[in-house]
């Protein structure tokens, strides 16, 4: 999908949905589909298998959640309710193939999902303990510059001119620091790993 190449840059943790209005319901939908769409193809992978099918299943999930968008609860993770849609496209795309080749039965399938939906939770937790002992490792004035911006209460304009700073400075201050959690995000998780 597009998306997936435009989406490098956001960063892993980013401010939760606002509340969506019909002004920016695209941007929005584009913005949490962008965020999760590693993590969904990974998840209808797990499910499916095969590369080809993959894609298939995910562009249908990816048109189902754009038509039910209106009926996304804000306060429930994106990344559940999408793995709720894809997990019923999936069971729909094995039985449409059923014929074609052999799958998982359905019951199997559906215990496949639930295994991995619990994997997923776990990685998520995992991640988000990381972030935030990452976070306690940066100096005061990184941590305060990535709250100041990622709270959503200030503009990057007006933190640089609190700062006496241009934006594109702050702009490479902040890319700096989230290369900077991600690589210890990664070392944090890598150390935990039994594997």
């Amino acid at each position: 999908m597009a998306c997936a190449t435009r989406c490098q840059g956001v960063a892993p943790f980013a401010a939760g949905l606002k509340l969506v209005t019909d002004t920016n319901r695209h941007e929005a939908f584009t913005e949490l589909l962008c965020e999760h769409h590693g993590r969904l193809f990974g998840y209808v992978f797990s499910l499916v298998r095969n590369l080809d099918d993959t894609h298939d299943v995910l562009q249908e999930t990816c048109t189902t959640l754009w038509e039910k968008f209106d009926e996304y609860d804000p306060t429930t993770p994106f990344h559940k309710w999408a793995f709720t849609v894809a997990r019923y496209k999936v069971l729909s795309h094995v039985d449409r193939k059923r014929r074609q080749r052999q799958y998982f039965n359905p019951s199997l399938l559906g215990e496949l999902a639930d295994v991995q939906d619990h994997r997923a939770a776990d990685t998520d937790y995992a991640r988000r303990d990381a972030l935030h002992s990452c976070l306690d490792r940066l100096s005061d004035k990184q941590r305060s510059l990535i709250w100041d911006c990622y709270d959503g209460a200030k503009k990057v304009r007006q933190i640089a001119d609190e700062l006496d700073r241009t934006p594109n400075s702050v702009h490479n201050s902040l890319r700096l620091i989230r290369h900077k959690l991600m690589e210890c995000i990664d070392r944090t998780l890598s150390s935990e790993d039994p594997s």
